[in-house]
């Protein structure tokens, strides 16, 4: 899980910048599958692939630019 509050924020599509907010965070979540070791020389590494991603973005205002 990932969280980050932050200052600002832009939008863009394009490469260029629509919207800008002062003032967000953005919460990531994934949830992950322990994989069984391929071999006897691997078992000593574990490996996780990622099942369900997702995320959402809060903001106080969304100002286009």
């Amino acid at each position: 899980m990932a969280v980050v509050d932050g200052g600002n924020l832009r939008v863009y599509v394009g490469g260029t910048a629509v919207a800008y907010a002062t003032s967000s965070t953005i919460n990531l979540t994934a949830q992950v599958d322990e994989l069984a070791p391929t071999s006897v020389s691997d078992a000593q590494f574990t490996v996780v692939k990622p099942r369900r991603r997702s995320g959402n973005i809060a903001t106080n205002a969304l100002y286009g630019t």
